[in-house]
């Protein structure tokens, strides 16, 4: 789940955009707008038919874990402006 790696220098951004997941129709729809190319036509729908429990993650899981995703994810909650 930490991925900053792949887009990051230095815990530093290197890319002109990031598409938050929560916010991603919008997101995509603001990139295909940048890139002069249709990107939701081509993004792949995967792993959205398999959670059984619809309910969000800040209720299913336990302070301690949010804890530790909140410190292993710094980096991403800074750049995506995820609350924490």
């Amino acid at each position: 789940y930490i991925s900053y790696p792949i887009y990051s220098e230095s815990r530093t951004p290197i890319v002109d955009f990031i598409v938050n997941f929560e916010r991603r129709a919008e997101d995509l729809v603001t990139l295909s707008e940048k890139l002069g190319y249709d990107v939701a036509a081509h993004y792949p729908k995967t792993k959205h038919k398999y959670r059984a429990e619809r309910k969000p993650a800040r209720e299913l899981l336990s302070d301690e874990v949010k804890d530790q995703i909140y410190r292993n994810c710094k980096v991403e909650f800074a750049a995506l402006g995820f609350e924490r």
